[in-house]
């Protein structure tokens, strides 16, 4: 998924959450050749607001048994577009 945000913003989001899952806190880590662990996803769907930069950019965990990005990034439905995410649900947005 092409997310808009520029490798340099989605760097800046990894180190400001400490490279853990702003909703649930799980250890985001990156393994050559495994499957994706986490997605770069908006705060606010770039539809709504073209905000490419970091305050609006969020890593969130894919896999089980939590994964965010599908149950906040789009409220359980894999085949919807990006929805809007609280930031009551980002309580690790700063890690």
């Amino acid at each position: 998924m092409n997310t808009g945000f520029a490798g340099s913003v989605k760097w800046k989001a990894w180190n400001r959450q400490k490279h853990k899952c702003a909703c649930c806190g799980a250890e985001l880590r990156t393994f050559a050749g495994e499957e994706q662990t986490f997605f770069v996803h908006p705060i606010i769907p770039l539809e709504e607001k073209n905000d490419i930069t970091n305050e609006n950019c969020v890593i969130l965990c894919a896999i089980s048994p939590n994964n965010c990005h599908l149950r906040a990034g789009h409220r359980g439905d894999e085949k919807s577009k990006p929805c809007g995410i609280s930031m009551e649900e980002l309580p690790y947005f700063r890690g």
